[in-house]
């Protein structure tokens, strides 16, 4: 079905579905019982072949759905891309199809960047939930703009999908598909060197964890993508230029069947490249993985340098003078 209406809705949930299985429905209701209605919900069948997204989002659903196909699975980027260049709304929120949102996250959100004309998004707080349903914990969000944009040094700052963006922001920075696993977080670390990102203190988003989800079954290949997002992020920062064209070999490096062994690799290069903090948090990342001799080998020369050194020792938290909201 089109979606299509004459006047333009406020806010577009894009959602790139690839198997979604029975985590589907939940996710679509969630956006069809928002307080605010006036959304439009486009939906890419990622080339899915669970017969999910047909049931769920075919004719009839809600006039607000527009649903496309792709015949071979784009990837998280490239659909995301494909749904934001098609977008209407003032405001871009994105859903992955196994996570939920609150019933007044897109009217609460919407009214913080209309008060907020110079921001370019919002996040929220997280409550992370089990493959039931169930409440697990609270997730890491850190409280103000200035904090969130430090903290995109090394990960994310709130989860992804509890943000709301202004439309523009897509068209800026578009989703990278060198990093297939970690392109939110390459986006945000972008958009939070140029403008503000918020953080409203309510818990306005709900992230499933189970274990058919990418992170848990492509951890190796995501972890490599956040260590390259971070030395290209580092780069930038410095207001140096983006080695694209290293990323090839730099990943051919980083390649291993675990963890620890890439976070001691990450150490070694984030050295070589002249930037002691990487390197020191990744040396750290090693030895939280069972690598504490060898990783602090791997970061001695880096912990030369005194804030690398403090980094490595207490983390980038403390090193940093961040203070996240306590999970609830």
């Amino acid at each position: 079905m089109s979606g299509e209406t004459s006047a333009a809705p406020a806010v577009s949930v894009l959602m790139t579905v690839h198997n979604a299985g029975r985590f589907l429905a939940p996710a679509v209701r969630s956006v069809l019982a928002q307080t605010r209605t006036d959304f439009e919900l486009l939906v890419l069948d990622n080339a899915s072949t669970d017969g999910a997204v047909p049931a769920w989002v075919g004719a009839g659903l809600d006039p607000r759905v527009s649903l496309e196909r792709a015949e071979q699975n784009l990837g998280i980027a490239a659909g995301t891309n494909r749904l934001a260049a098609r977008a209407r709304g003032r405001f871009v929120a994105v859903l992955d199809h196994d996570d939920e949102l609150a019933p007044e996250k897109l009217a609460r959100q919407v009214a913080w960047l209309e008060a907020q004309p110079a921001a370019a998004g919002v996040a929220a707080r997280t409550h992370l939930i089990d493959a039931e349903g169930r409440k697990l914990g609270g997730d890491f969000t850190l409280p103000n703009a200035a904090e969130y944009r430090a903290f995109t040094a090394y990960s994310q700052a709130a989860n992804f999908g509890s943000h709301l963006f202004r439309r523009e922001w897509f068209a800026r920075f578009p989703r990278r598909e060198a990093f297939p696993f970690s392109s939110d977080f390459d986006f945000v670390a972008r958009v939070a060197e140029a403008a503000e990102i918020g953080v409203i203190p309510e818990v306005l988003f709900r992230y499933r964890v189970h274990g058919a989800q990418t992170t848990q079954r492509r951890r190796p290949a995501q972890i490599a993508d956040e260590v390259l997002i971070r030395i290209l992020t580092a780069r930038r920062r410095a207001g140096a230029a983006e080695p694209m064209a290293e990323l090839p070999g730099w990943r051919e490096r980083l390649a291993a069947a675990e963890p620890g062994r890439i976070w001691l690799r990450a150490a070694r290069l984030c050295r070589e490249l002249g930037l002691p903090e990487l390197a020191a948090y990744h040396a750290r990342r090693a030895a939280g993985a069972g690598y504490p001799v060898r990783a602090q080998a791997a970061a001695l020369g880096a912990l030369r340098d005194p804030r690398a050194a403090r980094l490595f020792f207490t983390g980038p938290l403390r090193t940093h003078g961040l203070h996240p909201w306590p999970p609830r």
